[in-house]
């Protein structure tokens, strides 16, 4: 085993964890197990860092030559107690179903055919309520398969027709569930390789037939919430590539609906229920109900109080409220604001910085670099836009990849370092082209810039002259509107044109 596989486990616990497997070891092993067990646990919780060495003299009761065989069962210990725990607080269907499955793998190999006939039926009902139709399909396979062979009833002929009808319905809603994941994942590589807009829509012809079939036979898989709920999503994907951000919404209000009226909170149904929440916080925030984005942060923040303990959930809380709301502030052009609350939160933010999602770890380096840019501390911009460059081999969001190459060039601009700018203007324009990024507005934004540093024009006249391209541009071609990503840069240039 690493030598800190073990110990990083052991820091990861939250206190309540640690105190459930402590008693867990009373329960589960000989007192002897558990005294040694508990000590080596007590130690590595209380030793902030990893030394074999000074573990070995503190602990002289473990024999060196043992040392990997206890820590190895330690380990395998701690896990099993985070299932059990985990399956206590969080009313986790896939970890009962699987404890009753292996109840049945025992009872049919005692022999014991009814009681595990009894059992599956048990499993079904389960599988049924929460929708896990994969399971769902096994049990009614095996059911089938034990009322052919073993199970001897006046009504097995009745079973036999129930159970048929339910393989039946539970393949077909499978089936359309397997289909629009497939849509979803197609969608989800459009998002990474293109971002948030796709500027160019034809992209989106052969995923938007997909849909459309299964549209059409909607009315077989109603009863099935997942089924209903990926479709609703997919829908809403494709109305945010094209900006329709007001039907983008409409898809979400359902399933939002929907978790409001959950009993329960777990792990799988939260981390489902922010994602329709920040889906739409990305709606509100390109329609300009701020406020509206705002109250959602806070309803975020509000149910993550009543979740279950997770350290992943939480990255993920902080990422979503942070971030949505920074970019809220951005839009809005109130720059100093999310100057601020990025201030606030500097030591969280250079804390989780290597662990934020892949996919958006550029675009959130992005907008903290925006901010500062907008608030006219362009030193500081740098510094962030620098860290995102670092990154450029992730390759993720053209859109973001785009956007961090021409505020690069501002903030030069606005540094005053005019022969940079004019140098970096062709290799900006080669970089676009390689990414499919070099369209009019990008055209019209390097080729002012390069007017500027190069001629003796006055730049409000050149800024005047871009912003009123841009608008006109932006008439008959809504969405490269969008070519600056969270930014409006005709309003960046109004100002500029007013200094």
């Amino acid at each position: 085993m690493s030598n800190t596989k073990l110990h990083k486990l052991i820091q990861s616990l939250n206190q309540a964890e640690k105190r459930y497997f402590k008693l867990f070891m009373k329960r589960y092993s000989h007192n002897n197990e558990s005294s040694i067990f508990g000590q080596l646990f007590d130690f590595l919780a209380k030793t902030k860092k990893y030394n074999k060495q000074e573990l070995l003299e503190k602990n002289q009761y473990i024999n060196p030559d043992q040392l990997n065989n206890i820590k190895n069962r330690l380990y395998n210990y701690i896990l099993l107690s985070l299932r059990t725990y985990n399956s206590n607080t969080t009313t986790s269907a896939k970890i009962d179903l699987y404890q009753t499955m292996i109840n049945v793998e025992i009872l049919i190999s005692k022999g014991l055919y009814t009681e595990g006939w009894k059992m599956l039926t048990k499993a079904e009902k389960l599988a049924e309520r929460n929708e896990l139709y994969r399971s769902l399909k096994e049990i009614l396979d095996q059911k089938r398969n034990l009322a052919n062979t073993r199970i001897k009833s006046k009504n097995i002929k009745k079973e036999m027709l129930t159970i048929r009808a339910k393989q039946e319905k539970t393949t077909k809603i499978l089936s359309y569930i397997e289909q629009q994941d497939k849509i979803y994942k197609d969608l989800y590589e459009l998002f990474k390789s293109e971002g948030r807009i796709l500027r160019d829509h034809r992209l989106l012809k052969n995923i938007k037939k997909e849909i459309a079939k299964i549209e059409s036979v909607k009315s077989e898989f109603l009863s099935s919430h997942q089924a209903n709920y990926l479709l609703n999503y997919n829908l809403r994907f494709i109305f945010q590539f094209t900006a329709e951000w007001e039907n983008a919404n409409k898809m979400i209000d359902n399933p939002i609906e929907k978790y409001h009226k959950s009993k329960t909170l777990n792990t799988d149904n939260f981390l489902e229920y922010r994602r329709q929440y920040t889906a739409k916080i990305i709606g509100l925030n390109n329609l300009g109900q701020f406020e509206e984005v705002r109250n959602l942060i806070q309803k975020i923040k509000e149910i993550s109080k009543i979740k279950p303990k997770n350290k992943e959930i939480d990255l993920t809380v902080f990422e979503d409220t942070f971030f949505f709301e920074l970019e809220s502030y951005l839009f809005e052009f109130n720059f100093d604001k999310a100057v601020e609350i990025i201030q606030e939160n500097k030591e969280r933010i250079h804390s989780l910085e290597d662990q934020m999602n892949n996919v958006n770890q550029q675009s959130k380096r992005y907008r903290i670099a925006l901010s500062y840019f907008g608030a006219n501390d362009f030193e500081e911009a740098l510094n962030w836009i620098n860290k995102i460059i670092a990154l450029d081999e992730l390759k993720y969001r053209k859109d973001i990849l785009a956007s961090v190459q021409l505020l690069n060039l501002l903030i030069h601009f606005e540094l005053k370092n005019y022969k940079l700018v004019k140098n970096k203007i062709k290799s900006v324009a080669t970089y676009l082209k390689k990414i499919n990024r070099f369209l009019i507005p990008e055209k019209l934004l390097l080729s002012t810039l390069s007017k500027i540093v190069g001629s003796k024009q006055r730049k409000q006249d050149l800024f005047k002259k871009l912003k009123n391209q841009l608008e006109t541009h932006f008439k008959t071609n809504t969405l490269d509107s969008y070519f600056f990503c969270y930014f409006d840069l005709p309003k960046w240039l109004e100002k500029k044109i007013d200094y």
